[in-house]
């Protein structure tokens, strides 16, 4: 599958090195342009090349957005988007309660800003580092990742990427309701947790308001 990650930060490298190990191939991109990405793109291997923002969401089969919420307004308007498996994998810049006191969660404002698209919320609430180190465990040791999404056959897509890069995928409901559950500052927020652990922890977890 092809890969079209917007935001080349920690999250989108890291993503874009997962990926490529299990197989896929990724265009990378950022807004700052692809030139930025030569040398990033270079250590990621054949399976990725640079490219701008256009050609990262027209390419992709899936879409990882893998930029500061606050920088969504860079996005391309229009219905690039539409039909498209989009992955909101949007980070707060600084204080996680940025995103908190949102009125909305973070995927509300995304599901918007890409009409047509279909939204699913994971690889947002595992610090990059977790993700880059945890990746790839076996049995009772792998790690949980959570995702939500309004569209079953997206959200399966989106689930077998999470196993293929070696986590388990713990659906925690609509983008609206299970969103709420993987705000920052919530309790299924940046603490690693294996399947079992992640699961009893959801068990008790209501949506944020």
């Amino acid at each position: 599958m092809d890969i079209g990650i917007v935001g080349a930060g920690n999250i989108g490298t890291t993503l874009a090195g997962l990926f490529t190990d299990a197989g896929h191939g990724v265009i990378l991109s950022d807004p700052r342009g692809p030139q930025s990405l030569e040398s990033t793109v270079e250590d990621l291997g054949p399976r990725a090349h640079a490219g701008d923002v256009e050609e990262a969401v027209r390419l992709g089969s899936v879409v990882v957005l893998a930029l500061p919420f606050r920088n969504r307004e860079s996005l391309p308007s229009g219905d690039l988007f539409a039909g498209k498996v989009v992955v909101d994998a949007t980070t707060p810049d600084g204080d996680s309660a940025e995103m908190l006191d949102l009125p909305r969660t973070s995927s509300e404002y995304i599901a918007e800003q890409v009409p047509g698209a279909r939204v699913v919320k994971t690889f947002d609430t595992m610090h990059w580092e977790s993700l880059r180190e945890a990746a790839g465990r076996d049995g009772e040791d792998r790690l949980a990742l959570f995702l939500a999404g309004d569209d079953p056959r997206a959200k399966a897509t989106v689930a077998g990427l999470v196993e293929d890069v070696g986590f388990a995928p713990v659906d925690t409901g609509t983008l609206v309701e299970g969103g709420r559950r993987q705000r920052p500052g919530t309790d299924l927020y940046d603490d690693p947790l294996t399947e079992a652990e992640a699961r009893d922890r959801l068990s008790s977890v209501e949506p944020s308001p």
